[in-house]
């Protein structure tokens, strides 16, 4: 697998030099390559890796060279590979189980709503009564 932070550089970089060289702008490149621009503009700024058929269609579009096109396709492989195994981990769980906690502890509410109730009174035989 390559560094990451060799490859996950240099991937965004030569295709956004390839692009430039072929005089073309995102949008036109995007309506050749059958991919939207702001796919094209994350690939760029490295924040999406393109899967290697994105990176084909790129490279033909720009009409690199076959080893150009060799190389960044392996190197969009390489990349996808290494970012396939990342787990991104964010605050929601922690704090909906947080929540959670709260509620079932929960014993007492006090709530004003004239024209309805909380859901954490509406029992399964409140439900049922209505």
């Amino acid at each position: 697998m390559p560094d990451r932070s060799t490859g996950g550089n240099t991937l965004p970089r030569k295709l956004r030099e390839l692009r430039e060289v072929a005089g073309l702008r995102q949008v036109d490149a995007a309506r050749q390559a059958g991919i939207s621009q702001s796919l094209i503009a994350k690939f760029e700024n490295g924040r999406q890796v393109p899967r290697p058929d994105q990176t084909e269609s790129l490279c033909r579009t720009y009409h690199a060279s076959a080893q150009d096109r060799r190389a960044l396709v392996q190197l969009a492989e390489d990349l996808r590979e290494g970012t396939r195994r990342v787990v991104i981990h964010r605050p929601y769980a922690a704090i909906q189980k947080q929540i959670g906690r709260v509620i079932e502890s929960s014993t007492l509410v006090r709530t004003f709503s004239p024209i309805g109730i909380p859901g954490l009174l509406q029992t399964t035989d409140y439900v049922r009564a209505l």
